[in-house]
């Protein structure tokens, strides 16, 4: 499955993330909606759902996020979001100060 960054560039089911700092968040998993999934771990693997407006930029090297690692698990969820929710009404995030 194939999803689209706000800039236009695909992002790829299996591509690596990074936050903003270059750090490894994981694997895209499910890019296509108006979220996707980042699987996280090795032995153990969750998944961790993101709206999509917390991507910066996609490139050949993987997805970059705009936010930290640790600001991605704490607005990241382990649930896929509802079909009212917020993240699904492609309502974004830019009122949130950690997605600045």
């Amino acid at each position: 499955m194939v999803a689209t960054d706000p800039g236009g560039t695909a992002l790829l089911q299996g591509a690596t993330v990074f936050d903003r700092h270059g750090e490894k968040v994981g694997i895209a998993a499910d890019p296509g909606g108006a979220v996707f999934v980042v699987e996280e771990g090795i032995w153990f693997v969750r998944d961790r759902y993101l709206p999509k407006d917390v991507i910066a930029r996609v490139d050949e090297t993987g997805a970059y996020l705009r936010i930290s690692k640790g600001e991605a698990h704490r607005i990241g969820r382990e649930e896929p979001p509802g079909a009212d929710d917020p993240w699904e009404t492609h309502e974004t995030l830019a009122d949130d100060p950690a997605t600045r």
